[in-house]
């Protein structure tokens, strides 16, 4: 039987998203934020003091970095790209670039949820009936959910720091080796994040049989 393997396109993608979240987290104007997408500030300023190439490294991770803590949006409220009282000219900017990454975000895993929902989960992180509600989104619907939940966007494993400063440590090494196992790492996170959700895909199936 022939085995579908991921083209180099999906890796592309996959980097250049990376690429512009950890450019999105640099970039955010308040310096004395708590937190930055779920980042703690020690790991935000390591991020900042990267070089392209570093940054080009950390972004080659064979899954998402960021991701939406709830995906599809369980609610709309509004936009938090809406300008509102308070906000500088360059929180409204930024606020903007994310409204652009969100979308571009939500359209990847749109895309890749209704292609391929095994690599889905184990790259994006989503557990699989998130997943297979997501694939039912209607494409029109993309931009109008996707501007209105960049509160939702968040760093993957952003609840486990040691995570993200293994990354940047690795992909401030000159070593490959080191670079390639930081990177393999997060397959197995992938994998643990999937378990409780197929568990719990199945006792619904099986709830829904009435066992």
């Amino acid at each position: 039987m022939h085995q579908k393997q991921p083209d180099l396109q999906f890796f592309s993608e996959l980097t250049d998203l990376n690429m512009d979240f950890l450019r999105l987290v640099i970039r955010y104007p308040c310096r004395d934020a708590r937190s930055v997408l779920g980042l703690e500030p020690p790991i935000v300023d390591s991020l900042r003091r990267m070089d392209e190439d570093q940054l080009r490294s950390l972004a080659a991770a064979p899954r998402l970095l960021a991701c939406f803590s709830s995906l599809p949006p369980e609610q709309l409220p509004g936009t938090i790209a809406e300008s509102g009282p308070g906000r500088s000219a360059e929180e409204k900017a930024w606020l903007d670039i994310a409204a652009v990454f969100a979308t571009g975000l939500m359209t990847y895993l749109w895309q890749l949820s209704k292609q391929d929902r095994c690599i889905a989960s184990l790259c994006i992180g989503p557990t699989p009936p998130r997943i297979r509600d997501f694939a039912a989104v209607r494409f029109r619907d993309i931009r109008y959910q996707a501007t209105h939940s960049v509160h939702l966007l968040r760093a993957h494993q952003s609840d486990q720091p040691h995570v993200w400063s293994e990354l940047i440590r690795s992909a401030c090494s000159a070593d490959p080796e080191m670079q390639h196992l930081s990177r393999l790492k997060l397959i197995p996170l992938g994998l643990a994040e999937r378990r409780p959700a197929l568990a719990g895909q199945r006792a619904h199936a099986r709830d829904r049989r009435g066992v």
